[in-house]
């Protein structure tokens, strides 16, 4: 795309000065105000584009912004650097920051008074004016940070937008515990791309630990048909995946999988460690010896999930307040690399080709 420099500068400032009268002052600039930037930076600023971008609310937002070869994640709003492999962090400059905040507007996150002195003190009716400099603007905004990215898919970049996302809650004020942002690590780690990475990642900021639950829940979704279909398949006789097949009989017939009975039968895929840590989540005993553990998972687990989001008048009521969420989403996380690396190999083949994959690998295969 092609930027006009001028209507991006005179937007940032143009909504700098609505905050300033919303706060009771009255902006002293008469001139045209801009952002200075070199040949480089204006060359951004005009011809990048925005290829993803996620928001929290309207302090924090990450992006993916596209400049001729170049690829950059910029994070605004977050508290720490992130630190993951195949990024590098770069110095902001003025370019990418017009672009950010030109397109998103992040909330300001300084005084009226402040923006008042920072924007009020020159213009270009002054012959003197040069523009106002990149620190002192990037001061009225949350702190936004970029980042080189590799060429990749909008799968990948995803993945990493998660990953950080979980890093920065993991080092923030979250109720996301260190034990259950190991186990979210790993999800990343493992590479497992037909993880709907953008779900989750709105659900790690939430305050509400069941959006995550929910989240993680939707994971366990897309492997319902594994188990009929794979019936099937086996059946016919035919050479054709399961998920198309089941693709297959719900645009024709308008066939759905029973949703109980196909969580117990891709739970009875998962480790006894992680079924067993539903219970105590739940500060519920678990099956006695002998019992169909799995089944019993599948069924308090999907309880679960009908509490969060269906509301009938006869139905028990839930006690959230004796859910361990943490537990529960780290019991449900747990269970997604066995699952998925079950349900769909090419997954479980690009884990085990990965240099980044964790010690717990050796267990999915």
């Amino acid at each position: 795309m092609a930027r006009n420099m001028i209507e991006a500068n005179s937007r940032i400032f143009a909504s700098l000065k609505q905050y300033i009268s919303a706060h009771g002052y009255s902006p002293n600039y008469r001139g045209a105000q801009w952002i200075p930037t070199n040949s480089k930076e204006k060359d951004v600023l005009k011809h990048s584009n925005i290829d993803l971008r996620l928001s929290f609310g309207r302090r924090r937002h990450v992006l993916v912004i596209s400049h001729r070869a170049d690829r950059l994640l910029v994070t605004v709003g977050f508290d720490f650097d992130t630190n993951l492999s195949g990024l590098t962090q770069i110095p902001l400059d003025a370019g990418v920051f017009t672009v950010v905040v030109s397109e998103l507007m992040p909330m300001v996150s300084v005084s009226g008074s402040d923006v008042a002195n920072a924007v009020d003190w020159g213009d270009g009716s002054v012959p003197e004016y040069k523009g106002h400099p990149l620190k002192q603007m990037a001061a009225l905004f949350p702190d936004m940070r970029a980042y080189t990215l590799p060429i990749a898919s909008d799968d990948e970049y995803w993945r990493l937008i998660f990953l950080a996302s979980v890093e920065e809650c993991a080092q923030g004020e979250s109720w996301i515990d260190e034990h259950l942002a190991i186990t979210l690590r790993g999800l990343s780690d493992l590479n497992l791309l037909n993880l709907p990475y953008q779900g989750l990642t709105r659900s790690v900021f939430d305050a509400n630990p069941g959006s995550l639950f929910l989240a993680l829940y939707r994971c366990l979704e897309a492997t319902y048909a594994f188990d009929s279909c794979r019936k099937v398949v086996a059946k016919i006789g035919k050479d054709v995946a399961w998920s198309e097949l089941a693709a297959a009989l719900e645009s024709e017939v308008g066939w759905h999988p029973r949703e109980a009975e196909s969580l117990a039968g891709i739970f009875a895929l998962a480790p006894e460690l992680d079924l067993r840590a539903v219970f105590l989540a739940l500060a519920e005993p678990a099956p006695t010896v002998g019992a169909d553990l799995a089944a019993a998972a599948a069924k308090r687990v999907y309880l679960l999930r009908n509490a969060l989001v269906h509301y009938r008048p006869g139905q028990p009521v839930q006690d959230f307040d004796r859910v361990d969420w943490n537990a529960i989403c780290e019991a449900v996380a747990g269970m997604l690399p066995h699952i998925y690396g079950e349900v769909f190999p090419i997954a479980l083949a690009v884990a085990a080709n990965s240099t980044d994959v964790p010690a717990t690998t050796a267990v999915a295969q």
